[in-house]
């Protein structure tokens, strides 16, 4: 009888290996996007399955390629009950004449990879070459002439025809000149029937100052392996091969000035610059109090994204705005950077309604056009539903308290008729008299019970309190808020605990404490606070986690450590 075991271990295997074959992908890969005539690429081609007989058809390849060589390896691993498997075929692609060509979609047991864009370039000046040196290195720029804070890509190569160790390059020294390497590899060329192996390294700069900008000569020091007859250890121990020093050829650039016609407050020299945004939810389905997110994105080719610009968006009486720290990004290929700069904005509508949020507009200097031009977000009207509740109202401003010293005048009785009677006559004089006498002593005995009560406490320049018990006195009433789910209660509490936290900042809202805490879980307490207050609701939630944080802020205080630093000082 078969084994049930080993029946269900093979139809679970089928079954796995029947999944990853019906979700294997196809991917092709060139190592590089730019080469010359008299240089090769190399192009992976992958699928993620175990391909023993397949192969892709490449055919479509040699009407511009010369194939000159293949390669093939699989990779296979079990992990955890998961499997995965990958094959690759490698190729070397001589191209037969310049232009921009489309590797196009290629067919594996299937599957199609993506098409991708291979530009060859007419062969350069190879001094080294034409001497018929065996070791040479080459400089050049992809622009003889940029502007201030454009991109420039310098690519260095260093040819061999023989073999090289301890390959050493001297560092670049270039004043006023921002650099980041985007690019290292390694690759084969073939020059006046010679191959050398090249390897290749590509710089992005970035100059700070108009003018004439000379890239110096590029030294790199390498040990060429000699044979001194002997094959043993011996030899090869004191075989200490002989030292080349290469120099590369200088370069000059004229680096101009801002042009006047630019328009923009910030100078952005790029080959293409766009601007896109989205939203946590409907902006046109927005229910009064909600915090809603705006994300903005700006990305530039041949910009960093610490060059992009931050972008504002002014808040108003209906509705408040809570900017997020931004995120920057720098992606790099063989043209270099391509920069990120990602926003984000809670949005708090405070006011039932329509409200426009403005348009929102970059100028750019297109660098291929040579022009200005904007990249655009359209204004926005926004639609918040819901009503006002009566409590969240504005209310006329409470009348400050008179100070206790102050003598409050007494009301005065409403109007009477000129004479009262009394029986069959009038009040006398002397009865006015009495009566208003018997008046100001009980007020003047009022008086002076209430000073005696004020003098028996200390002036509150003298209050017998340290600022750590003030703290803990609002830290107290700020539990108890938090306890009840009394919002109002809560923003006072901590307003009077953070102004005594910070004598010398000018606090006026929650967050303000938030940034200068620089706390992500106070600033989305005091977001839901401000919906709360706004609306006039109060809803059912836990604000224990804000209460923990603030307590936790000024135990540190009191345990020695100072008072944090400002992220916004004043100035």
């Amino acid at each position: 009888m078969v084994n049930k075991t080993l029946l269900y271990t093979l139809a679970a295997s089928l079954l796995s290996l029947a999944a990853q074959l019906a979700s294997a992908k196809a991917e092709a890969i060139l190592d590089r996007s730019q080469i010359n005539m008299n240089e090769t690429v190399g192009l992976t081609i992958q699928i993620d399955e175990t391909s023993i007989f397949g192969s892709p058809d490449i055919d479509v390849l040699k009407k511009n390629f010369e194939i000159l060589g293949s390669n093939k390896s699989s990779q296979s691993s079990w992990i955890n009950g998961k499997s995965s498997a990958t094959t690759q075929w490698v190729y070397q692609l001589a191209p037969r004449h310049e232009g921009v060509f489309t590797i196009p979609a290629i067919e594996v047991n299937g599957e199609k990879t993506t098409p991708l864009t291979l530009t060859v370039k007419a062969n350069g000046t190879n001094n080294g070459a034409a001497n018929g040196d065996p070791v040479f290195i080459e400089a050049d720029v992809d622009k003889s002439s940029s502007y201030v804070q454009q991109q420039i890509v310098l690519t260095l190569r260093i040819n061999s025809s023989i073999p090289l160790q301890d390959l050493q390059l001297e560092e670049m020294q270039l004043p006023n000149v921002l650099q980041q390497e985007i690019g290292n590899s390694n690759y084969r060329r073939n020059i006046n029937g010679t191959t050398y192996v090249v390897h290749e390294l590509k710089y992005a700069l970035f100059p700070q100052t108009s003018g004439e900008l000379t890239i110096p000569a590029i030294n790199a020091l390498a040990i060429v392996p000699q044979s001194i007859g002997r094959n043993d250890v011996f030899g090869r121990m004191f075989n200490q091969g002989k030292q080349l020093r290469l120099r590369s050829n200088p370069i000059t650039l004229d680096i101009k000035a801002i042009p006047a016609s630019q328009t923009g407050k910030s100078w952005l020299p790029a080959e293409q610059l766009k601007i896109t945004e989205s939203w946590s939810q409907d902006p046109e389905n927005i229910q009064l109090g909600d915090s809603i997110t705006r994300t903005i994105t700006t990305t530039a080719i041949g910009l960093t994204a610490e060059q992009l610009p931050d972008i504002t968006i002014a808040a108003n009486d209906s509705i408040k705005v809570y900017p997020d720290q931004p995120k920057l990004a720098n992606s790099k290929n063989d043209n270099g950077i391509i920069g990120t700069r990602t926003e984000t904005l809670a949005l708090v509508a405070t006011k039932p309604g329509t409200m426009t949020l403005p348009e929102v507009r970059i100028h750019w200097w297109d660098t291929n056009s040579n022009s200005e031009k904007t990249a655009t977000l359209p204004e926005l009207t926004l639609t918040v539903k819901g009503e006002l509740p009566a409590s969240a109202a504005p209310q006329p401003p409470t009348p400050a308290a008179a100070p206790a010293t102050a003598a409050a005048t007494p009301a005065l009785p409403a109007p009477t008729a000129p004479v009262a009677t009394v029986g069959n006559g009038s009040l006398r004089l002397w009865q006015l008299s009495t009566a208003a006498a018997l008046s100001g002593m009980l007020l003047f005995a009022g008086l002076w019970w209430r000073a005696r009560q004020v003098s028996g406490a200390k002036p509150a320049s003298t209050a017998a309190y340290s600022p750590g018990s003030n703290r803990q006195q609002h830290l107290k009433h700020l539990q108890s808020a938090c306890q009840n789910n009394n919002p109002a209660g809560i923003r006072s509490a901590l307003l009077a605990w953070g102004r005594l936290y910070w004598p010398d900042q000018p606090i006026s809202s929650v967050m303000d404490i938030a940034r200068l805490l620089g706390s992500d879980t106070i600033n989305r307490y005091a977001q839901q606070l401000d919906a709360a207050l706004y609306t006039g609701s109060q809803p059912q939630q836990s604000w224990q986690g804000l209460y923990d944080a603030i307590a936790e802020k000024d135990k540190m205080e009191n345990q020695g450590n100072s008072a944090l630093a400002p992220l916004y000082p004043t100035r």
